[in-house]
């Protein structure tokens, strides 16, 4: 953990878009150390380049999106959390559309193939982001919170007041050995009635049971149910994670989410940057 990593080799992914329900091509490609992660619109005029970083965030009304200039790419959470899953600090991502494809609603794809062609130990110093006095921000009944700690830690609490879904609480330590299995494998998630609102207004044509978990009045739609009884409060961790990941470095802290979501997450990111004695760099030695 002491120095950063890019992939051994290119890889290439396709897949379906979640709001355009396009077919997306992605190409993610070793990139040299302090590049950090970079997202490249090659459908676009000069293939124009994204830092994936706070800085860019646009949008987080139903996923996290990116954007400088008129180039934007929205949806890329799941792939964010696979890099920091696999430790990934330096890549470029070529993509050909204006998401990242949604595959299962998971980040498990993403984190197999970063697996298949293994990662690569460089020899800059990775830097990481300790916390060093807690950071809060609400909203009506939302809180999310930044709080000093020996170790990278996320928790996360849902109640969506459904008479089918019970309040869910999750918690984990990012150098957990279970940390890819544990979370990476979680969908995302959507009501029905929110979803048939999001296709009228063009939104969410890609959706569909194979990309997500959808919800009705009674409960969980899909066939197969759901992967652990407590899918959805694990889907906002990884959310979480991903949303994290845009710091531009690692943070050593426990993030806390009550009810959170992309907004608010993004809000507590900018807030705690924005307060330089809450937080400092660090190398290992």
């Amino acid at each position: 953990m002491r120095y950063q990593r890019t992939l051994k080799k290119s890889i290439s992914v396709s897949g379906i878009g979640l709001h355009t329900g396009k077919q997306i091509n992605i190409a993610l490609r070793p990139a040299v150390s302090d590049t950090g992660i970079f997202f490249q619109r090659v459908d676009l005029p000069g293939a124009p380049s994204i830092k994936a970083i706070c800085d860019y965030v646009s949008d987080t009304r139903l996923a996290t999106t990116i954007r400088k200039g008129d180039a934007s790419v929205s949806t890329i959470e799941h792939l964010m959390a696979a890099f920091a899953i696999m430790r990934v600090d330096n890549a470029i991502v070529e993509i050909d559309g204006p998401e990242v494809p949604i595959m299962d609603g998971s980040a498990t794809y993403f984190v197999e193939r970063l697996k298949e062609v293994g990662t690569a130990e460089q020899d800059a110093i990775r830097r990481y982001i300790i916390a060093t006095r807690p950071v809060e921000v609400e909203n009506k009944d939302s809180k999310a919170a930044i709080y000093t700690s020996a170790e990278s830690r996320i928790t996360c609490y849902v109640d969506f007041r459904h008479q089918a879904l019970e309040a869910q609480t999750f918690s984990i330590s990012l150098l957990n050995p279970g940390l890819e299995k544990e979370i990476s494998e979680a969908r995302t998630f959507g009501f029905l009635k929110d979803v048939e609102m999001l296709k009228a207004r063009g939104l969410a044509l890609g959706g569909s049971p194979e990309n997500a978990i959808v919800i009705d009045e009674n409960g969980v739609m899909n066939e197969e149910g759901l992967r652990f009884p407590d899918e959805l409060v694990r889907h906002k961790v990884l959310d979480s994670l991903g949303d994290l990941y845009l710091m531009g470095a690692p943070l050593i802290g426990h993030f806390v989410a009550h009810k959170g979501g992309h907004a608010l997450t993004n809000k507590l990111i900018n807030h705690f940057l924005s307060d330089t004695e809450s937080w400092e760099y660090i190398e290992f030695p």
